[in-house]
């Protein structure tokens, strides 16, 4: 379930689930964000315009597909409880409709309200620290819906980046065919 802050800006509030409690949270204070790292000269040179349409081109059905197997299993869902495994194995109908959806998604870039936001939960590192703040990381659950358009768009971005030469030969990170070691 989304829930909306009408009183927040954005209409959004950060949720989060404690493991000591076993409650959902909402009370964290919400802080302006930094200024963004990213040189304003690749978004005046449109390298990073949303537009683009390598980002926005329509996604095959072949392709949709692709991305339907390469999810990865044991993966916590979101909200809607809907796992990666059954999308995978869904009847043809829901993955059409996916399809459709993702696809639209993918080139208006505006996501549907109900796969809007995350929930944030606490995970410890070592089991008997739970309440070490240092010792607790959080993972993000979105729905899964979602994670595929965002992965979409990962990879288109990622392409884009790649092809326009923006990153810095030393930027070894998440970046196909490099290594950090």
């Amino acid at each position: 379930m989304t829930h909306v802050d009408k009183s927040s800006p954005s209409g959004r509030h950060l949720r989060y689930f404690c493991h000591t409690c076993s409650a959902i949270h909402c009370t964290l204070p919400l802080h302006s964000l930094d200024d963004c790292p990213v040189q304003v000269e690749l978004f005046q040179n449109n390298i990073l315009d949303p537009r683009d349409a390598r980002l926005t081109q329509h996604l095959t059905r072949e392709d949709f597909d692709y991305w339907l197997r390469q999810l990865p299993h044991d993966k916590s869902p979101g909200d809607d409880e809907l796992t990666y495994e059954l999308w995978q194995e869904a009847p043809a109908e829901m993955k059409d409709a996916l399809y459709q959806v993702v696809n639209q998604v993918v080139q208006n870039g505006k996501m549907p309200t109900l796969w809007e936001g995350a929930l944030t939960t606490l995970i410890p590192k070592k089991v008997g620290e739970e309440k070490i703040l240092e010792s607790i990381r959080p993972i993000c659950l979105m729905n899964t819906a979602a994670k595929i358009v965002t992965s979409v768009w990962a990879k288109r971005h990622s392409n884009s980046l790649e092809q326009q030469s923006v990153l810095e030969g030393s930027q070894e990170g998440f970046r196909p065919d490099r290594s950090t070691r």
